[in-house]
C-alpha cells in the first residue's frame, strides 16, 4: 500500500439482505369435505434487513497509517455516501478549512454492493463499479498480491482493490 498523500479505494460486495422463504407442495392445508383443502396464510416474506455498508474506519488504525506513512496522522475523519464510505487519515501539519486539513496522510475508501440495488447483484455491482474506475483511470498500472484485483493511477497516487464476498 502506497503511503503518503495516497487515497486507497477498496471494494467490497456484501449481500446483507434478509433471506425469503420459499416453500413448495401443497402448503400442509387440511382436507374438508368435497376435495377442497382449507385456507393457508399465504407465506409471509421476512423483512428486509437494512442496509449497512462496511465500515472503512474498522478497517485501519491511526497506529497502522503512522506506521505506514512514517509520519504523525490525525484521528480519522469518517464520512459517508450511500454506499461509499471513507475514512480519512489528515495531515497534522496541513492547512484546515472549516476545521479539516486540506491534505490526507491516507483515506481508505470503501464501496459496498447492496442487495436488491444491482440488476446482477451485489459482488457484481462493486466489481462492476471498481471495472468502470480502473477502465476511467487516468495511468493505471497492475499491483499485484492485494485482492482479487488492484491498480495503482499514478496521476492521481490512488490505489484501488476489488475484493467479492
Amino acid at each position: 500500500m502506497k503511503t503518503r498523500t495516497a487515497r486507497v479505494v477498496v471494494s467490497s460486495g456484501l449481500a446483507l439482505g434478509g433471506l425469503l422463504p420459499f416453500a413448495c407442495g401443497d402448503g400442509g392445508g387440511k382436507t374438508k369435505a368435497a376435495g377442497t383443502t382449507a385456507a393457508v396464510p399465504a407465506a409471509q416474506a421476512q423483512p428486509k434487513a437494512p442496509f449497512v455498508p462496511v465500515d472503512a474506519c474498522s478497517l485501519i488504525t491511526k497506529t497502522e497509517v503512522e506506521a505506514l506513512a512514517g509520519r504523525p496522522a490525525m484521528d480519522p475523519a469518517k464520512e459517508q455516501t450511500a454506499n461509499l464510505v471513507t475514512c480519512a487519515f489528515g495531515d497534522p501539519e496541513s492547512p484546515k478549512v472549516g476545521g479539516r486539513p486540506m491534505t490526507q496522510v491516507l483515506t481508505l475508501a470503501v464501496f459496498t454492493g447492496e442487495e436488491g440495488a444491482y440488476y446482477a447483484g451485489p459482488v457484481a455491482q462493486a466489481r462492476d463499479s471498481y471495472e468502470m474506475a480502473r477502465k476511467n483511470a487516468a495511468s493505471s498500472e497492475a499491483v499485484t498480491g492485494l485482492g482479487e484485483s488492484a491498480y495503482w493511477d499514478k496521476t492521481f497516487k490512488t490505489l484501488s482493490a476489488h475484493k467479492g464476498q
